[in-house]
């Protein structure tokens, strides 16, 4: 079983990026949802919500994120942080505490020039928002106290799906769909669809993750990523027979186990992937 795709997306919710090889780090693979974007309230925003989200494209430069939509030119966004721990640019911004879904972590705002730019595109207020490299999650339900250094991303760095699964779901499907419907940070070639239910935990290129749980979607699998166009078949046919625990699932979402004894922390496409016990 081989690693053939690897997927980050800068800013969540909107367009990915495949790439051929990625650093992975305790938050994630590098510059995955390490962006995130924000309205008046500090509620953030998604496809969920706005599917025109899935048509801005980003992309990386030497030194910057690069974000575009057709009629609305490009904005380039410092990649890195500065000395400080603010964002390069607008270096007085200060942590603020901002959450995703339960958890509550820290971010800093990329800027006036930034928030004018998006707010004009989405026709809402909102302002971009860059996770801390420091930051710890902390989950804010009564009788919880969760710790997890993730990014932007839902619950956990990485979210794994198996090509033989697509298949099988596109053989219930009228229209077959695309991989990128799932946005996922690794497609395996596997050759049994669902396997990945049961794995516990896995290898690639040197690096141990393990599987935390299952993905539960939700309906932006049902937007096409390239038009922004939504049918709800794809949703309603999984939830037909992949509805368990309340959630329709698929694909597997884990966390990288660093040894501290890595040659190399980088992942690429092509390298084997195995499973073990450890």
């Amino acid at each position: 079983m081989k690693l053939n795709s690897i997927f980050i997306y800068p800013i969540k919710s909107l367009s990915g990026i495949e790439l051929t090889a990625a650093e992975m780090q305790i938050q994630g693979l590098q510059y995955d949802r390490r962006w995130m974007l924000i309205d008046e309230k500090g509620k953030f925003l998604t496809q969920r919500n706005d599917a025109q989200m899935a048509l801005i494209k980003t992309a990386i430069s030497k030194e910057s994120l690069l974000v575009k939509k057709e009629g609305f030119g490009t904005i380039s966004i410092p990649l890195h942080e500065a000395r400080s721990g603010h964002v390069s640019g607008n270096e007085n911004a200060p942590l603020e505490p901002i959450k995703v879904w339960n958890d509550l972590t820290e971010a800093t705002d990329t800027g006036r020039e930034t928030a004018e730019w998006f707010s004009d595109l989405l026709g809402r207020k909102c302002r971009l928002m860059r996770i801390s490299a420091k930051a710890v999650r902390k989950n804010t339900l009564p009788h919880r106290n969760d710790e997890k250094q993730v990014s932007f991303a839902d619950s956990q760095p990485i979210l794994i799906v198996n090509e033989a699964s697509l298949k099988e779901l596109n053989t219930r499907l009228e229209t077959p769909i695309l991989m990128e419907r799932f946005r996922a940070n690794f497609v395996v070639d596997s050759s049994v669809a669902y396997e990945e239910d049961d794995w516990k935990t896995f290898r690639v290129s040197g690096l141990n993750f393990k599987i935390t749980k299952a993905c539960g979607r939700c309906n932006v699998i049902n937007i096409d990523q390239q038009t922004a166009i939504a049918n709800k078949e794809v949703f309603d046919t999984l939830a037909t027979y992949r509805f368990f625990k309340k959630n329709v699932n698929f694909g597997m979402r884990a966390k990288w186990l660093p040894t501290g004894e890595e040659q190399s922390t980088f992942v690429q496409i092509g390298d084997e992937v195995t499973l073990n016990q450890i």
